[in-house]
């Protein structure tokens, strides 16, 4: 071995020749400006190579081009059936039929689709995940993932810049929300726009918004950095889009305003609802509606300007209260009347008119009448308004405690039984039992029959969402007071029974709107959800987290193009009664484009018997 090596391991010269052979360029195949590895065929190239080569032929080309272009180059190709398939998918009724013959089920859902499943099922992230996975496992590829339904999330929220979330509040800029509620709302019903556009188009979404203050939500295990903070109490702001007309024309009218289905956040804040939180607040929407600007949206590649107008009328008693720098709940913040006063049927209640703005409250109006019926009912053995005496308080207390086991036993109603942590049992769905069953209430409370069936009628007629001949509703109103007085004039009638009895045909005139068409029940129902969201819909692991997705779930429940999408449950609906037929005005122009089952003759006028709110005693 080494005798082989000795010659260079003994540092001999050593010569070493290198040949190099340049290669030619052939002649046959053209030349390369970028030289390198050469491509692969389209048919052996990875999923994501493929992606990328047809990518620009895609931006390019519209879907129904490449479709027939596929079909084509298959048939060319010779193969014939997959060119027949393409162009059965092409085509929406053999789709449905070629899909409906497939052992998979059916198409897959988009992804706002989704999202409205998503919000009608209840859904939380894991189990839609859940769900999405059993059905991959039984071959149905319905749902899309869950990323695809966080995109379409993300539309329906506003830029974060508009939106602030701290510990203890979230707020959203009101000018950003009305742009995006009225950008969906124009895309929702672009079609109908486009055949009423013209160059003296001038389009209007009238909303009404307003606040309330609940409390019981739970109290999490997170720290605060004001010791002094709590979320036991919720104080909500909230709106609620109503019409869109351009001129005499409405566009969109909303098919349920006294639901949450339309009911947009604008900011909600942990605190005790006090008369300071309440003015300060509502000032600073006012100032911000002041100050909105026209919403632009593109239609047809045109722009138009919608306008907007805020109408204060989801409020309460003590909101008004609170707004109108009334100091007692027992005087009337539109006239001023004290409850001596309210029962002298010869006296006149000059209205103060900015404060006719505020709307009637007829949900929490069905709630006091029922309260006020049921506490003289309470007193009919000493006939006084208020027990001082000890044998007065024993009568109230022995009556009170009959009537209350007769409503349960006879119609099934738990009335005055106060409510862990908030209010009590007394809610719009009990006070319409107790007045659609007028006999069997007079019957149970021992009070005038009569007197039951005129208040549910008027009750009725102001929550109809129909315009009320005026004449017709002053005289009613007054002949209800008169029977009232009659009756019972030792029982100061309370502030909402006055209101409604002295001041709703004022206040109805000076609506713009139908007078039940301005309820504040989609605001009071919101709290149940504001209650659901947080519990089951929100991360626990810091209160802004929290607080970002409470915003989200109820941005995500409000969305006017998600909602069109939803199966919105079918309530049981009753016929008005004849009395409050005579005292309404048929409309004389239905929306472009609601579809409606009701037929608007006198006979078929319908109304919910039900309602989702949550109203708590103020």
């Amino acid at each position: 071995m080494l005798e082989k090596n000795k010659t260079w391991l003994e540092g001999a010269d050593l010569e070493f020749k290198v040949a190099f052979h340049r290669p030619q360029a052939s002649t046959s195949a053209p030349l390369k400006l970028h030289p390198g590895r050469p491509p692969i065929d389209f048919e052996n190239a990875s999923e994501k190579t493929k992606k990328r080569r047809v990518e620009e032929l895609v931006s390019e080309r519209s879907a129904s081009e490449l479709t027939l272009a596929a079909e084509i180059a298959h048939r060319k190709a010779g193969f014939r059936n997959v060119a027949k398939a393409i162009r059965s998918s092409n085509s929406p009724a053999k789709g449905n039929q070629s899909t409906s013959e497939s052992c998979v089920g059916g198409r897959q859902l988009s992804s706002d689709e989704a999202l409205a499943y998503y919000i009608d099922s209840k859904c939380t992230t894991h189990s839609y995940k859940q769900t999405r996975k059993w059905s991959m496992k039984a071959g149905h590829r319905v749902f899309p993932s869950y990323y695809s339904l966080c995109k379409s999330k993300l539309s329906c929220y506003p830029l974060e810049e508009h939106i602030s979330i701290t510990e203890s509040r979230a707020d959203i800029r009101l000018q950003a929300i009305l742009d995006l509620t009225t950008n969906r709302l124009v895309k929702v019903q672009n079609e109908v726009i486009r055949s009423v556009l013209s160059k003296s188009s001038s389009f209007t979404l009238v909303s009404k918004w307003g606040c309330d203050g609940s409390s019981g939500h739970s109290t999490y295990k997170q720290k605060f950095e004001n010791v002094e903070a709590t979320d036991e109490f919720l104080f909500v702001f909230s709106f609620v889009p109503l019409q869109l007309y351009d001129g005499d024309i409405i566009i969109w009218q909303n098919p349920r305003p006294s639901s949450t289905t339309y009911c947009r956040p604008i900011k909600f804040i942990f605190a005790k609802e006090t008369k300071e939180l309440t003015t300060t607040e509502t000032q600073k929407v006012l100032d911000e509606v002041s100050q909105l600007l026209p919403t632009l949206c593109n239609v047809a590649g045109s722009q138009i300007s919608v306008n907007h107008k805020f109408l204060l009328t989801m409020t309460d008693g003590k909101i008004c209260n609170a707004l109108t720098d009334t100091l007692s709940a027992q005087k009337c913040y539109i006239c001023g009347a004290t409850p001596l006063m309210m029962n002298d049927e010869s006296k006149d209640f000059p209205p103060k008119e900015d404060n006719l703005s505020f709307g009637l409250s007829t949900l929490h109006a069905w709630i006091r009448s029922f309260e006020c019926l049921l506490h003289i009912s309470y007193r009919l053995d000493f006939k006084k308004w208020q027990a001082r005496s000890k044998a007065d308080k024993d009568h109230l207390k022995l009556r009170s405690e009959i009537i209350k086991d007769k409503f349960k036993k006879e119609l099934g109603l738990i009335v005055d039984k106060p409510k862990p942590g908030y209010g009590n049992s007394n809610d719009g769905n009990t006070a319409r039992r107790f007045f659609s069953n007028a006999a069997l209430s007079a019957e149970i409370t021992g009070l005038d029959v009569d007197l039951i069936k005129k208040l549910g009628i008027l009750l009725t007629t102001l929550s109809s969402g129909y315009d009320i001949d005026l004449n017709k509703l002053a005289k009613y109103c007054s002949d209800i007071k008169t029977l009232y007085l009659s009756l019972y004039s030792w029982y100061y009638m309370p502030v909402t029974l006055h209101k409604i009895l002295v001041h709703s045909t004022e206040v109805v005139k000076s609506s713009l709107l139908p007078i039940g068409q301005l309820s504040e029940e989609a605001q009071e129902a919101r709290n149940k959800d504001c209650r659901r969201f947080r519990e089951h819909h929100t991360r626990k692991r810091s209160r802004i987290a929290t607080n970002t997705d409470l915003l989200h779930m109820l941005l995500l429940t409000s969305d006017p193009l998600i909602n069109t999408l939803r199966e919105i449950p079918v309530k049981r609906l009753n016929k008005l009664p004849a009395e409050v037929l005579d005292m309404i005005i048929p409309p004389s122009q239905p929306p472009l484009q609601v579809p409606s089952n009701l037929d608007h003759t006198d006979e078929n006028y319908l109304i919910p018997d039900s309602s989702d709110s949550e109203c708590e005693s103020d």
